[in-house]
């Protein structure tokens, strides 16, 4: 069965989305764009290793700041060269430590 997590910048709906069956909710900082949300996803459960080269992540969010405002859905492909940049980010992070 596959996962769903669900971002939110919202710390309140982090904590209702608690109460969905089945939602992994997540807290994670805000973005502007639509791009910048399925990257931002994608960093976050390549990090918890909750997603691997070949897995398609269905992303639904909305770009308008008014409540129900989902207006797009995409569907992402996780790249090996995704997974590649990630390991790199990782390591480049621990050296600075």
């Amino acid at each position: 069965n596959p996962a769903i997590h669900a971002f939110s910048h919202v710390p309140a709906v982090v904590n209702r989305m608690n109460l969905l069956w089945g939602v992994q909710p997540v807290l994670h900082e805000h973005t502007q764009t639509v791009e910048g949300m399925v990257n931002a996803s994608e960093k976050q459960l390549l990090q918890q290793g909750s997603v691997k080269v070949g897995d398609v992540l269905g992303v639904v969010g909305g770009t308008r700041m008014s409540t129900g405002s989902t207006n797009f859905m995409r569907l992402h492909v996780v790249t090996a060269e995704e997974v590649q940049q990630e390991k790199r980010t990782r390591k480049s992070a621990k050296r600075r430590s």
